[in-house]
């Protein structure tokens, strides 16, 4: 990972409890039902509005717990703006 300049990883278990599904069809059925995913929206199959918001409220709330003092708001996807 360091030799491809990642800063940031996540190890997987690639045991009964992986699974694989592309566009709506599962290419690698789980070996076992699965309690958490990974889901990667792009602009061809973007996320849904509800999931988007629901994102930054948590965003939002999780910045305000760990820094009160501050007047953060969260806009668009994944972006959360500090005040100056």
């Amino acid at each position: 990972m360091k030799a491809i300049r990642c800063f940031e990883a996540v190890n997987l278990d690639g045991g009964s409890s992986k699974a694989l599904a592309v566009r709506n069809n599962i290419v690698v059925p789980p070996g076992r039902p699965l309690t958490n995913v990974i889901v990667v929206y792009d602009r061809k199959n973007p996320a849904p509005e509800a999931l988007k918001q629901s994102w930054e409220k948590f965003q939002a709330e999780v910045l305000l717990r760990l820094h009160p003092s501050k007047n953060i708001g969260c806009q668009g996807f994944g972006v959360c703006l500090w005040p100056k």
